[in-house]
């Protein structure tokens, strides 16, 4: 199914990005301080795994979303059997191609958590409580290219 933007959301798609408080890209405003949990829902798809400071981020994230809201994520199962076997065949063999030059340089420079850094951060700052996988669908990062996660808030101890 196709979805056919209006006028007004390909406006919105023109407008540059803007930095956001925690390194974190937004369209639109900074979300300040006075204005805690705006968002019911806060994606982050093939990103994490490019951020330099993860927890800030993870922070950040959790800082914007309303208390009930949730957290959802794309990450690559970089290092597991399967991710290198298709990035063998594909990107790598592509880039080396192309600039005569060894791809892991460029990927270890880009992908600056792996997905067991990102597996171990996630639950100090969230609850996972959905975990997906693709292609295979069985939980293993060994066996599968990516894997979705939705998160919710941790609940904060008190005192």
């Amino acid at each position: 199914m196709g979805v056919e933007p209006t006028l007004d959301e390909i406006g919105v798609l023109e407008q540059p990005a803007v930095e956001a408080e925690g390194g974190l890209d937004a369209l639109g405003p900074e979300l300040p301080e006075s204005a805690p949990h705006p968002l019911d829902r806060v994606l982050a798809i093939h990103v994490l795994e490019h951020l330099p400071n993860l927890p800030a981020a993870l922070e950040e994230i959790k800082r914007v979303m309303k208390p009930d809201g949730h957290f959802s994520a794309v990450i690559p199962c970089e290092g597991g059997m399967a991710y290198e076997m298709a990035r063998t065949i594909s990107a790598r063999r592509l880039f080396e191609k192309r600039y005569g030059c060894s791809y892991d340089w460029f990927v270890k420079s880009e992908h600056v958590n792996t997905v067991w850094e990102l597996l171990e951060e996630l639950p100090r700052h969230f609850r996972v409580i959905q975990r997906s996988y693709w292609p295979l669908r069985i939980p293993s990062v060994q066996m599968n290219v990516v894997m979705g996660l939705t998160c919710v808030r941790r609940k904060e101890l008190v005192g």
